[in-house]
């Protein structure tokens, strides 16, 4: 006995050392976190992106475990792309079932969940995968969950995970607050650098929500990790979010391609917001001109591809592929003016056909929205160089942030 004892003890060892990084889902149901659960009716906001590190979901987690917790697993919230994460940005989530559990959408007739989903509830559990960045609706969602939850005294568990970006790059401006949105909720910089939990913290305060907040922290996360480094799985939060480098990516294109649709990002391809790309546009020659930028923890490579949806759609484009070389490094907006700016310079009668077309369909208000300012499009509009304008108005801001934030963070 005592020698499978001490193989067992081993054997564990080894899959400690395995994995780099415990997330919060992995620690809930381990002393003190567990006894939070003891007696309580729980709901749970969730999506298939919150797995263990043995690649469990919470939600399957959390109904397995009732009976030895000591707790009733009642309600379920579903965010924008749904439990199962299958729906498209801006499709309206359906209330459904799982295991006689019903799932409450948080993105359909309402965002915010209301007296009566909540009703009966103890605690409300928060776990899914962001990507680190303001306009990903998740932190919107979980900034809803606990001011509601704070007007009924009802406790928040926030189970922390990696910020996909790391914690060291903070970039992009503040929110004015007629650009308050669904998009542009919280007023942090467009990439924060902070995790979930550390978010949740922040909002607590800074917004005066004063829920009554836990937080699972993790084990084994640093700032500095890549996602790759943390050697947990990678499920996707959304459909076009299929890896963690593509979260890397997105800040860097989403304007470009998804919000203005100046050139196709290539949204339902095999490397959504990676390439970017038309008809009009010679890949060899502007990755050349991109490159030549030195840009920091980028490098940029021509791309041939056919886009099967949204903008150019069936339409053979030249374009460019993004990669990430260093995420320390990498300063994804920093990178989209300099994009903005060259294809401006190399194509400027596309350029001027496309910035109209985006105004006419109303895009810019939406751009608008999502940078929280009226400022990036009035550079776009004036056809002039104004990256190094923009840094230096952003950065204003990041000083400010990073010195507020330095008392929520964790790790």
């Amino acid at each position: 006995m005592k020698k499978l004892a001490f193989l067992f003890c081993m054997l564990s060892s080894l899959c400690l050392l395995n994995a780099e990084v415990f997330t919060g889902l992995d620690r809930v149901f381990e002393e003190p976190y567990s006894f939070e659960l003891k007696g309580k009716n729980i709901g749970l906001v969730t999506n298939q992106s919150a797995v263990s590190s043995q690649k469990d979901e919470a939600f399957d987690l959390f109904y397995a475990n009732q009976e030895k917790y000591g707790y009733k697993f009642l309600a379920a919230f579903a965010p924008e792309h749904g439990l199962e994460g299958r729906l498209q940005a801006s499709e309206k989530v359906n209330d459904e079932e799982k295991n006689q559990i019903v799932i409450y959408s948080l993105h359909g007739k309402t965002k915010r969940p209301t007296h009566e989903m909540l009703s009966g509830l103890d605690l409300i559990i928060y776990d899914m995968q962001s990507v680190g960045v303001r306009c990903y609706t998740y932190e919107t969602t979980l900034c809803y969950v606990m001011e509601e939850a704070a007007k009924l005294r009802i406790p928040v568990m926030v189970l922390d995970r990696p910020n996909p970006r790391g914690g060291l790059v903070v970039e992009g401006g503040s929110i004015e607050e007629k650009y308050k949105c669904f998009f542009s909720y919280n007023d942090v910089p467009f990439c924060h650098g902070m995790t979930i939990g550390e978010l949740a913290r922040y909002f607590n305060v800074e917004q005066k929500i004063n829920c009554d907040l836990i937080i699972v922290s993790m084990l084994g996360w640093e700032r500095s990790m890549s996602f790759k480094d943390t050697k947990l799985p990678w499920i996707a939060p959304s459909p076009n979010i299929p890896d963690a480098e593509t979260s890397l990516v997105y800040p860097a294109t989403i304007l470009l391609g998804e919000t203005l649709e100046i050139v196709s990002v290539d949204l339902r391809g095999d490397k959504p917001f990676k390439r970017i790309g038309a008809p009009w546009l010679e890949g060899h020659e502007f990755a050349s001109i991109l490159n030549q930028r030195n840009l920091p923890g980028v490098i940029f490579s021509s791309e041939i591809f056919t886009p099967q949806w949204g903008k150019y759609e069936s339409e053979v484009c030249g374009g460019v592929l993004v990669k990430v070389t260093s995420i320390e490094r990498f300063q994804p907006l920093l990178t989209q003016y300099a994009i903005f700016e060259e294809l401006m310079r190399t194509y400027p009668k596309h350029f001027e056909i496309e910035l109209k077309a985006a105004m006419q369909k109303g895009r810019k208000k939406t751009c608008d929205y999502i940078t929280g300012s009226e400022t990036l499009m009035n550079f776009l509009e004036s056809r002039r160089s104004f990256s190094n304008e923009m840094t230096l108005l952003e950065n204003h801001c990041i000083k400010d942030f990073i010195n507020k934030r330095k008392k929520y963070l964790i790790y």
